[in-house]
Parts: structure tokens; C-alpha cells; sequence
């Protein structure tokens, strides 16, 4: 497993292998997935894609949203190398948490409410649903979660 700075060219490889549940989901929410993930590593100060082998697993990474509070707006766009490669993307994903942290205290986003897989990992994260804070994207259902951790507050780079 590696991870490597996030970059425009990893777009088409998560793109190319990108689930079909998060592919509907991003075009609820967003539109097309690789206007969704540039906008995102665009907007990010911090952003890594994450392999095993030569396959990604996801592309993730933190906007900001109050630098003084220390909150960032998570992201993480995978592909389904997660599911034939389950146990990598759960070392990836602590992995990749702990160095998020190093960048702010708190993180947060809204994930699809009927995607339990997706819930299930937030929850496994650490994180928690916030029941009084839906949005309705595409005829989608969205809910806010927030993985809150350590007093750093967060820094670009």
C-alpha cells in the first residue's frame, strides 16, 4: 500500500473504476464525478490518492472550512478496489486518518442516508450522524456527519 499526493491524473484512474453507488450518489449531489473530484482537489489543502499495488483505492482529502477552529470538510471519492481489497482499505483508512488529524480537529461532510456501508465506515471512523441535519440532493437524502479528534488545529500543507 502507498499513498501519493493527490493529483488532476488520478481523476481519470478513480474515475475509470469508481463504484456505481458512488457514481450515483455524486451525480445527485454534484453532477459528474470528475467535476465533483476536481473541484474538490482543487479546493483542498491537503489530498492524497491511497494504492494497493497499482490499483486505487481513493482519492481523499481536506477543504477548509474555518482554519481558526481547526474544521475541514472531508472528502473521499473510492473506487471499487475497496471492495476486493477490503482489509487495505481499512489499514488505508486509519492511516489516512491519523494523518488528517495532523491537519485539523475536526472534519466534516454529508454521506448518502440509505448508503449504510458508507455510514458504517464513518461510524467505524470514529464519526458521528447528525440527526437534525438532512439535505435533499437529486431526489437523494444526504446526512451530515462529523469525525471530531485532538486539539491540532488545522494547517495548510
Amino acid at each position: 500500500m502507498r499513498f501519493e499526493a493527490a493529483h488532476v491524473r488520478h481523476i481519470r484512474l478513480i474515475d475509470a473504476d469508481l463504484r456505481e453507488r458512488d457514481r450515483e450518489e455524486l451525480a445527485a449531489a454534484w453532477g459528474k464525478p470528475e467535476a465533483a473530484m476536481l473541484q474538490c482537489l482543487t479546493s483542498s489543502f491537503y489530498a492524497r490518492t491511497a494504492f494497493v499495488g497499482f490499483e486505487p483505492l481513493a482519492m481523499y482529502g481536506l477543504a477548509p472550512m474555518s482554519m481558526l477552529a481547526g474544521h475541514a470538510r472531508a472528502w473521499c471519492f473510492g473506487t471499487a478496489a475497496i471492495d476486493r481489497h477490503p482489509f487495505a482499505f481499512a489499514r488505508a483508512s486509519r492511516l489516512a486518518l491519523y494523518a488528517l488529524f495532523g491537519h485539523c480537529s475536526l472534519m466534516t461532510n454529508i454521506v448518502e442516508k440509505s448508503d449504510r456501508a458508507a455510514i458504517r465506515w464513518v461510524e467505524w471512523l470514529g464519526g458521528s450522524l447528525m440527526t437534525d441535519r438532512e439535505f435533499l440532493y437529486g431526489g437523494k437524502t444526504f446526512q451530515q456527519f462529523v469525525i471530531a479528534g485532538g486539539l491540532a488545529k488545522c494547517q495548510r500543507g
